[in-house]
């Protein structure tokens, strides 16, 4: 058995290598805890911050300096104790390996410094990043907003440009035919001074003449009257016995045989009704059973000398077309009168449009420009100026004549406009209201109306103005043209918007010639119309103008008394 001091010492040897064991072993758990928090701060899975990652590097990098420094402390105080090569050797040994080990945890803590900074450096790139992004997008919103307002002032700017282009147009096309309608003009009249002055010298030879003549001139006309007796006496035998749709002026009873000097024709009003409005007026044209395609009318705007009958293929017949056209207007009423009577005046006739009073149905029909009157130093009355803290005091009232049957009263004219220059799909819409005052007047019995537009637009009126003059013009000249033949060729045409769309133009003679009250005619003809053609002018070469009233079931047409 070992001495008791032997057994002491070992004991005691053992007992400081088992302290320095413990502190070893915390050492080294110290260094994977550190290295482990480092690596997943690395990796991403660490939710400390920076600050708490450095400060925790700190004091376990203290605690191991602490148990290295006891355990070389508990390795002094063994110095009574003779340490054999071999342990010491292993001793050192360890201590180099805690020492390797501490280096290299202290190199990747140095790694770890640096992977933080630069990935707090990118941070502070994004959040850099992101501000200035901020401040490019506001830039940019602004800039779009000003480029939002600059477009939109644009389109306003491009819009009126394009306005006053096409007014600009208008006009032109307006002095183009003027110089035109000039020329031809200038031409007509040097061919009527020479014809006056042939015929001058001719009077000359026959005026020494004259009194040998008159007996046979007498006799000639006594012929005359005594044939037109018989064709109407004819006229009447074969009314008789046809059951013409003539109603008696005296009796207005129907299909009865008219009386002598009983000359009234009443038949069916030609104006489009659409409930729809305007955005039917295009199916009611092609749908019409009347005239399908309307082949038998001329469109203003195709117009030409070549399109008119044989024989009559010149410039004068085609300027008084023109004239005319140029002032026909399409009537749109949207109010049927409460006031429309049931019957024709002192008759049993029914009365157009009885049954549809109190209805605001589209209605339309035709009707003609007769005069512009310029006013000044008073307020315009259009709804603009009355609106107005500065009204115009230059205007001017715009005369139209139509049919009764389409504007009958004051009521009905509160609810019309008249739109001018229809002549093709692609014209501009240039569209008054009528004014009602002391110039609306209407007639009934010969079935016309007559109302004024106002406006105090310059250039629409100097051109309607100038319009006006030019029918007058040529309507003196065709007269003196065909004064003479004006009762056998009976020429004629009308000028109108048929089923309330584009100007029309339909050429033809007239049939019967009707007088009542001594002065006042009516006429029929087999001229081409259809619903829309109500008011339409009816121009009879030789002839005032009249305007279209209505049609009968047998084709034949009829004009108001004029």
């Amino acid at each position: 058995m070992r001495p008791y001091l032997q057994m002491t010492f070992i004991l005691s040897k053992l007992q400081n290598l088992e302290s320095v064991k413990e502190m070893s072993q915390k050492i080294i758990v110290g260094i994977d805890l550190i290295k482990t928090k480092g690596e997943s701060l690395i990796q991403g899975d660490e939710t400390s911050t920076y600050e708490e990652i450095t400060q925790f590097v700190t004091d376990k990098s203290a605690e191991i300096l602490q148990c290295c420094m006891a355990m070389s402390e508990q390795i002094l105080l063994d110095s009574n104790c003779t340490l054999e090569a071999s342990e010491l050797q292993r001793l050192n040994a360890n201590v180099d390996n805690l020492n390797s080990k501490v280096t290299q945890q202290t190199k990747k803590l140095h790694k770890l410094h640096n992977t933080i900074r630069y990935q707090r450096r990118i941070t502070n790139d994004l959040q850099d990043m992101d501000t200035k992004f901020m401040e490019f997008k506001e830039a940019v919103m602004t800039e779009l907003q000003t480029a939002s307002m600059f477009m939109s002032d644009l389109q306003t700017k491009c819009q009126n440009l394009c306005d006053d282009f096409r007014d600009h147009k208008e006009m032109i096309k307006v002095q183009d035919k003027k110089v035109v309608m000039s020329e031809n003009e200038d031409q007509i009249i040097t061919m009527k001074l020479n014809e006056n002055m042939k015929l001058k010298e001719y009077l000359v030879t026959v005026v020494e003449h004259v009194n040998f003549i008159d007996k046979d001139v007498l006799k000639i006309k006594d012929a005359q009257r005594k044939m037109c007796l018989k064709e109407q006496n004819i006229q009447k035998d074969i009314t008789r016995s046809n059951g013409i749709e003539f109603l008696c002026q005296k009796s207005y009873t129907p299909d009865v045989q008219c009386v002598k000097d009983c000359l009234h024709v009443i038949g069916q009003h030609d104006q489009q009704i659409s409930e729809g409005g305007e955005n039917d007026l295009h199916a009611h044209l092609e749908d019409c059973m009347r005239n399908p395609g309307h082949v038998h009318f001329t469109p203003i705007d195709t117009l030409c000398s070549a399109s008119l009958p044989e024989g009559n293929q010149n410039n004068i017949w085609y300027s008084i077309i023109k004239a005319v056209a140029d002032l026909t207007v399409r009537v749109s009423v949207t109010m049927t009168s409460l006031d429309r009577p049931e019957f024709w005046p002192n008759t049993k006739v029914p009365y157009f449009l009885y049954n549809m009073r109190g209805s605001q149905h589209l209605r339309t029909g035709s009707g003609k420009v007769e005069k512009v009157i310029k006013f000044t130093n008073e307020s315009c009355p259009c709804e603009t100026c009355r609106h107005s803290d500065k009204p115009n005091t230059e205007w001017w009232k715009i005369k139209v004549y139509t049919a009764a049957n389409v504007v009958f009263d004051g009521v009905e004219a509160r609810h019309t406009t008249c739109r001018f220059f229809y002549d093709t799909e692609e014209s501009p819409e240039i569209s008054l209201q009528v004014v009602v005052d002391n110039d609306f007047k209407t007639n009934i019995k010969g079935d016309w109306s007559c109302f004024c537009c106002v406006t105090c637009n310059k250039k629409l009126a100097e051109t309607l103005q100038g319009m006006v003059e030019d029918y007058d013009i040529f309507n003196n000249i065709t007269y003196h043209k065909y004064n003479g033949t004006s009762e056998e060729d009976k020429l004629m045409f009308t000028v109108s918007h048929p089923h309330g769309c584009c100007k029309l133009v339909s050429l033809g003679q007239w049939k019967d010639k009707y007088t009542s009250d001594i002065i006042l005619q009516q006429f029929t003809y087999y001229t081409c119309t259809c619903a829309g053609c109500s008011g339409a002018p009816v121009y009879c070469v030789g002839h005032c103008l009249h305007y279209h009233s209505g049609s009968l079931k047998s084709g034949l047409c009829y004009s108001n008394y004029g």
